[in-house]
């Protein structure tokens, strides 16, 4: 990968960390607030996405389809999520719901035709043992008792989403960038992205009896919200550059991964949840694969 992709990737997991840090400070409320930050996203971005749709139509046949695949993939990965930080600490969910997209999209690289090179592969499988190891406050096998029964399914449905939402933008983005129209194209595209996931977050939280009247505890508010949606829509629309750029996605996700390094440390240091011994090493263990993937991916 090129110094700028790797910059911007890094510039993106640093945005990624910061929502998600947002988002778990209150985790009775963290449902409400993921809704919050996507509506003032897509309503900030709705005159500009609606004038671009209009005067200068970037968006193919093909890509409308992928589009609201993915946004859908996005919609659920945002609740179950939520339900994850709901019952597990943001070290628990964050990094191993962040590792097992590494290796399924390495899988789809490799059945399309676009091997990863043996560095890459080797840095891949250090990325997938540091976040195995972030969730630890200790090696002892009661911990690895204690996460399977609480947070489970809710981490392994969240990685399968962001899976299937990676695959369909990947896709998208390859389109897009041939048809000649990659920064409108990559704004008009992740704006419609998080507006069908909206949508969809919006009904599942109709459904479930989750949306409207808040937890007791301090009010949500806005302003939280607002800052989160900046980093959240932000972090992923650097990325649907970077997936024009770089044929492998499954180089990208991984790379993506130094914001466990982030999110873990500042978990760490804010939040004052326990394991430093396990998760420090667990995130060194992370660094060193995403050298391998960006010095030799």
């Amino acid at each position: 990968m090129s110094a700028t992709v790797v910059l911007v990737v890094l510039i993106s997991c640093v945005l990624h960390a910061s929502w998600n840090l947002l988002g778990r400070r209150e985790p009775r409320q963290v449902l409400p607030f993921f809704l919050r930050m996507n509506v003032i996203g897509v309503a900030a971005g709705a005159v500009p996405a609606t004038l671009a749709l209009l005067l200068l139509d970037p968006m193919t046949g093909p890509a409308w389809g992928l589009c609201a695949t993915s946004g859908v993939c996005l919609g659920v990965y945002f609740f179950v999520l939520g339900r994850g930080y709901q019952v597990a600490d943001l070290s628990t969910v964050y990094p191993v719901a962040r590792a097992l997209p590494v290796l399924m999209l390495a899988v789809v690289d490799l059945a399309r035709g676009r091997p990863p090179t043996v560095p890459a592969l080797a840095g891949m499988a250090l990325v997938i043992a540091g976040c195995l190891l972030a969730p630890l406050t200790s090696l002892r096998e009661a911990h690895w008792r204690r996460w399977i029964n609480s947070a489970t399914w809710w981490v392994v449905l969240t990685a399968l989403c962001t899976t299937g939402y990676t695959l369909f933008d990947k896709l998208a983005q390859e389109g897009g960038a041939a048809a000649g129209a990659s920064i409108v194209f990559v704004l008009v595209y992740g704006y419609l992205f998080f507006a069908f996931g909206t949508i969809v977050l919006w009904l599942l939280l109709l459904v479930t009896g989750s949306v409207g009247g808040q937890p007791d505890g301090e009010p949500l508010g806005w302003v939280r919200p607002g800052l989160a949606a900046v980093g959240n829509i932000g972090a992923y629309v650097l990325i649907l550059w970077v997936y024009q750029q770089v044929d492998e996605a499954s180089y990208i996700v991984a790379f993506r991964q130094f914001s466990i390094v982030i999110g873990v440390g500042l978990a760490l240091w804010l939040y004052r949840e326990p394991g430093a011994k396990v998760r420090v090493p667990a995130a060194l263990l992370i660094t060193a694969g995403l050298v391998l993937v960006g010095l030799l991916g």
